[in-house]
């Protein structure tokens, strides 16, 4: 695939391409390294723009303050506000834009240790071992999801974009990874690249 058109903001395609492949000068990509490799580029040009977003910090914070003032009204399962909270919290908010970014380090190393089918079929401990790892993150994940839609229970969780998002991300996963061997399921797999995404709610949370 040719990737000289990815736009990604003000972040420079060129400049991500030569950090991901620092020997190649045509930006050409494999069609089994095009998903992290488009992964890798939400992620540098995610991180580029964290300055920009540090500038609407207090008006976020003002945001998120009158969101957690919102759960007095709508507590209608146990413990749910108590949950929410939780979720909410620096500590975990934390914890889980760590396990994506793992995530996203598990999946840059499987594309550079077994970049194709064939590899995988060389070196099969290897390619089950980086199997059971995205098995492990699709559940964790999925964990996630539920906790944030039984604390935001009902209206609430689908109010946000932000959680829609999560809800399709999260189910494509599933689906790419159940269905791996139906022709064209190949493609859900690109969804995981999105998953990156899912970091710019954490860093909202955060500030």
């Amino acid at each position: 695939f040719y990737v000289d058109r990815l736009h990604l903001g003000e972040v420079s395609v060129s400049s991500v391409f030569q950090l991901y492949f620092p020997n190649q000068t045509t930006m050409v990509v494999a069609k089994d390294q095009f998903a992290d490799f488009v992964q890798f580029a939400l992620l540098h040009a995610l991180t580029e723009n964290l300055v920009a977003e540090a500038a609407d910090r207090e008006k976020r914070l003002s945001s998120s303050t009158h969101s957690h003032r919102s759960t007095e009204a709508w507590e209608v399962l146990p413990y749910q506000k108590a949950l929410y909270k939780l979720y909410m919290s620096h500590s975990v908010q934390f914890a889980l834009a760590g396990v994506i970014f793992t995530n996203f380090f598990a999946s840059a190393v499987e594309s550079q240790v077994v970049p194709t089918k064939q590899s995988k079929l060389d070196n099969p401990d290897v390619a089950s071992l980086f199997k059971v790892l995205e098995w492990f993150f699709n559940v964790l994940f999925a964990i996630e999801l539920l906790w944030n839609m039984y604390g935001s229970f009902f209206s609430h969780f689908y109010k946000s974009a932000w959680n829609i998002f999560d809800f399709i991300v999260v189910v494509v996963s599933f689906l790419s990874m159940v269905f791996q061997d139906i022709p064209g399921m190949g493609i859900l797999r690109l969804f995981r690249a999105f998953r990156v995404f899912r970091l710019a709610k954490r860093v909202r949370s955060l500030q």
